[in-house]
């Protein structure tokens, strides 16, 4: 009672009435049937029944997703205060734009139990994890030196695994630079994941299972090239020809090959030596041989001649085509027909000769022996006269103390006996006596 008295002991009766609802707002409250009876003249004054807003906090529940994959459902829980009876929220969370790796702000967008409630919100956020993916690289990668690399190389992923429905895999895996035969590391440089122009690489928890690329030596086989010279002839270049297989590049030959030592006659096998392309091939090599043929020496006889009865001379000759090699030396010696009278007689070889290693071709030629000579005096010994008819015998005296030779050609054979001039006859003339040959 604002104005005016009750009168002792009235009391009140009935009820106020205030407008229907339950949500949050004014609610003008009327007299109804409240009253202090008919004996008062009652004035009454409206106020109002205020609901006010339930205070409640609403906060956003962390949530996580793994990259490329859809958005989990975003949820929020009432931290404090409560809520009445069946309400229940209503309207959407929602998040910060963005699918890359990182923490984005959960937002409370049109999420609310509606207007009954004074909401304070307590953001969270929602966390997008790196994606796992395994790369493992192909075992067995190869090449032959000289050729070019494999493009790409090869790789797989793990098991199960995938990438974001909208990147795919650009570039290739690298290697170590080289280019000699041996191991390089295969390299996850050069591989990226990108969706267009965006690299989303770093999106991804990449497990690298590296592995290794082999330059295999290149396969040749080098044949040698048959070889010969003369004995004592210096040795030919020895070379060989790539018969199987290529080589790469301007790779050259370096080194040399070799022979079996020996100078004689025969064959000598040709070895690889240091002869090679180098480490980068794989070197078969099938050899031959040097051949050392036989020299080819001739020899001529000298002419050579005597007087009859004097002792032979030395038997000479000369090379008229080739030489000897090194230190080499005739054995053995000419020799000739026999015979010691007057005529010619052929000059052979003999036993004259050079080692295995020559083909000696021998030229003759003749040995003389010249008719003697007599430059010996005689003096004949007989009667001073004689008659025609008697026999005589005459005794001779060789003055230089030789032998006579008997017989020997042109020697005489008779005696003319003359009486001053005139003839008088010719008959045989026999030589008797010691001192005859």
């Amino acid at each position: 009672m604002t104005s005016g008295s009750i009168v002792s002991p009235d009391a009140a009766t009935g009820a106020l009435l205030r407008a229907e609802g339950e949500h949050a707002g004014r609610y003008a409250i009327a007299q109804g049937t409240y009253t202090y009876g008919a004996n008062y003249a009652e004035t009454f004054v409206g106020d109002s029944l205020t609901i006010n807003r339930r205070p409640i906090t609403i906060t956003a529940d962390a949530v996580y997703k793994t990259y490329g994959n859809s958005d989990p459902d975003l949820t929020a829980q009432v931290t404090s205060g409560n809520i009445v009876g069946s309400d229940v929220a209503s309207g959407m969370l929602i998040r910060t734009g963005g699918e890359d790796v990182g923490r984005y702000a959960i937002e409370r967008g049109t999420y609310s139990y509606g207007s009954d409630y004074d909401e304070t919100y307590v953001r969270d956020s929602l966390t997008i994890n790196p994606r796992a993916l395994t790369i493992n690289v192909s075992p067995g990668q190869h090449k032959i030196y000289g050729d070019a690399d494999p493009t790409p190389f090869g790789f797989s992923i793990g098991v199960g695994q995938s990438l974001a429905s909208w990147d795919a895999f650009s570039g290739g895996l690298t290697r170590v630079a080289g280019t000699t035969a041996g191991n390089y590391d295969i390299l996850l440089a050069g591989l990226a994941i990108m969706d267009g122009s965006d690299d989303n690489t770093a999106n991804y928890n990449i497990i690298y299972n590296g592995g290794s690329f082999a330059i295999d030596k290149r396969p040749i086989t080098l044949t040698a090239d048959p070889k010969s010279k003369v004995y004592g002839a210096t040795d030919p270049p020895l070379t060989a020809q790539v018969t199987a297989g290529t080589i790469a590049g301007t790779d050259v030959a370096g080194g040399t090959l070799s022979r079996t030592a020996g100078e004689n006659v025969g064959k000598y096998a040709i070895t690889q030596g240091t002869y090679t392309y180098g480490s980068n091939y794989a070197e078969t090599f099938t050899g031959d041989s040097l051949t050392i043929s036989r020299r080819p020496v001739t020899v001529t006889a000298n002419p050579k001649s005597k007087v009859y009865g004097a002792s032979d001379p030395a038997l000479t000759y000369m090379i008229t085509d080739g030489s000897l090699a090194f230190s080499d030396t005739f054995s053995g010696s000419l020799a000739r027909d026999p015979g010691e009278d007057v005529n010619t007689y052929a000059i052979r070889q003999g036993t004259l000769a050079l080692s295995s290693n020559y083909t000696l071709l021998y030229g003759g030629a003749l040995f003389t022996i010249n008719a003697a000579a007599i430059t010996n005096s005689v003096r004949v010994l007989g009667p001073s006269s004689r008659q025609y008819s008697d026999t005589t015998t005459f005794k001779a005296v060789i003055a230089g103390g030789a032998p006579l030779i008997v017989n020997a050609p042109g020697a005489a054979s008779s005696v003319t006996f003359k009486v001053g001039t005139q003839e008088m006859g010719t008959i045989p003339f026999t030589i008797v006596g010691p001192d005859l040959v």
